[in-house]
């Protein structure tokens, strides 16, 4: 049997003779020939020509077929100039083997083949590899010029691959494709796809048999993309970033109308302070300044009357001062916060001649006391110090206040005449306001005798959490047994 390039094949011999079996495949890759022109390179150049080379065109690609082999007698290497073979020599190209069925790897501008014997060969197939993921064929051993006749068309996609074949060629062989992802076969008609392998970086070898002449011979892949490659990825990464953006802008108007809304309750307080407190104490000093009038005949009644309105024009100052304090944002330390409590305790208990010792256990680390805490702390403090100059019979008060952990405590003890029973919650005196303010803190607020009945502690345990927020409920609508903060 002699082959010519391109398919073409003669022979005398007896085919259906058992011993000519092994040869029964060389005929169906020769046949039938190729279409593609073969080109001798190095004519003129030497006694030998050692270049056979071939341009396959086809609208899935194009590829170039090469025939290298040693016409010398000694052992030579053959270099493959890829300018000369009007192959672009900047582009690289996957180059197959058709003798060895197998992928050897890239080349850029030339190829040289490994020393060949005298005589020796090496068939090859090159085809260009771009930046473009879609899977390309590089090689086929069903016919003699690599995919030029057996190949019918080829679809493909970065996430699909179809191949249909021609009747061209032997009946079982490999296809190789160059592909960044893997291929799993999805259907196969006219024939049987017995294996998929991996051939070499980014290189698969599909083992085909039982081809079918005379019927539709097709096959179709699926390309495994990773999970940053499918589409419905960056659909939920878009879809994700959507859902942030929304969620940012819904949170950015919440905060700025929560804003509006603090702002707005604390203007409400601080107007129902100066109705409250300020205003009554006005009233007052109108009332008195008509009384004094009245006793304009009586020097001392007069004086009676005016030492009252300066008694009241002196606690309308101290109560106005009260406000600027607790909405100026300079105060919003708990080390500011510790100095306003302590000067307040001291000048209102020796007013009523109780000593007033201030004891700080550890140093009061940095915080910040919203303004609101602030406001329902002091107003409690001075409740209960109220209740310990009309009730108590007290000579001296000790107050502390230190961070426990993830609480800040409170303490306020006196000598006084103490609660009937440990554990005994005394009842009014006031107490229902501080217990109410307490609940707005999520607060835990107990008393309890200190010795033997005498004296009395009372103690308030607030989450450091409360401290800095800024959002106090106006009003608590858990029971008091029931609340799991009070």
């Amino acid at each position: 049997m002699v082959g010519l390039s391109c398919g073409a094949a003669f022979t005398s011999d007896t085919w259906d003779q058992e011993k000519f079996q092994p040869y029964w495949r060389n005929v169906e890759v020769l046949s039938p020939p190729a279409h593609e022109r073969t080109e001798v390179l190095d004519i003129g150049k030497g006694k030998e020509w050692p270049r056979l080379v071939g341009q396959v065109r086809r609208d899935w690609g194009t590829s170039t077929v090469a025939l290298l082999w040693n016409p010398s007698k000694n052992e030579n290497a053959i270099r493959f100039n890829f300018a000369k073979a009007a192959m672009n020599p900047k582009q690289r190209y996957a180059v197959w083997s058709f003798w060895e069925n197998r992928y050897l790897g890239l080349a850029q501008e030339f190829w040289t083949t490994p020393p060949l014997a005298s005589s020796a060969s090496q068939h090859l197939c090159f085809t260009p590899i771009t930046a473009d993921e879609r899977p390309t064929l590089i090689g086929s051993n069903l016919h003699i010029y690599c995919g030029a006749a057996e190949i019918k068309s080829i679809r493909s996609s970065r996430s699909s691959l179809r191949v249909e074949l021609t009747d061209a060629g032997a009946r079982s062989g490999d296809l190789f494709f160059y592909s960044r992802y893997p291929l799993v076969m999805k259907t196969a008609t006219g024939l049987m796809v017995t294996a998929i392998d991996q051939a070499g970086e980014n290189v698969w070898r599909i083992r085909m048999s039982d081809r079918m002449h005379g019927s539709t011979q097709q096959i179709n892949f699926d390309v495994l993309l990773p999970v940053s490659r499918q589409w419905w990825f960056w659909s939920m990464i878009v879809f994700m970033v959507f859902c942030l953006i929304f969620a940012a802008w819904r949170y950015i108007a919440w905060m700025k109308l929560n804003q509006k809304h603090m702002i707005a309750l604390e203007r409400t307080r601080i107007a129902r302070d100066l109705h409250d407190d300020l205003g009554a104490s006005l009233a007052r000093i109108g009332i008195l300044t008509d009384l004094v009038e009245q006793t304009l005949d009586d020097p001392d009644q007069a004086k009676r009357q005016l030492g009252k309105i300066y008694d009241t024009a002196h606690e309308l100052t101290r109560q106005l001062d009260q406000v600027v304090w607790t909405v100026d944002p300079r105060n919003d330390s708990l080390e500011s916060f510790a100095r306003h409590l302590h000067g307040y305790a001291q000048e209102y208990l020796s007013t009523a001649g109780i000593r007033c010792q201030f004891s700080v256990i550890e140093a009061l680390p940095e915080m910040i006391i919203a303004s609101p805490v602030r406001h329902e702390l002091i107003m409690m403090i001075k409740e209960v110090l109220h209740n310990v100059v009309s009730h108590a019979r007290a000579s001296a008060v000790i107050m502390d206040m230190q961070v426990n952990g993830k609480d800040f405590l409170l303490e306020i003890v006196d000598n006084g005449r103490g609660i009937p029973s440990a554990g005994h919650r005394p009842a009014g005196n006031g107490l229902e306001n501080i217990d109410e303010r307490a609940r707005k803190l999520h607060a835990e607020v107990t008393y309890r005798a200190v010795i033997d009945g005498k004296g009395t502690l009372w103690q308030c345990r607030i989450p450091l959490s409360s401290l800095s927020s800024s959002t106090i409920p106006d009003e608590c609508k858990i029971p008091y047994a029931a609340c799991g903060h009070c």
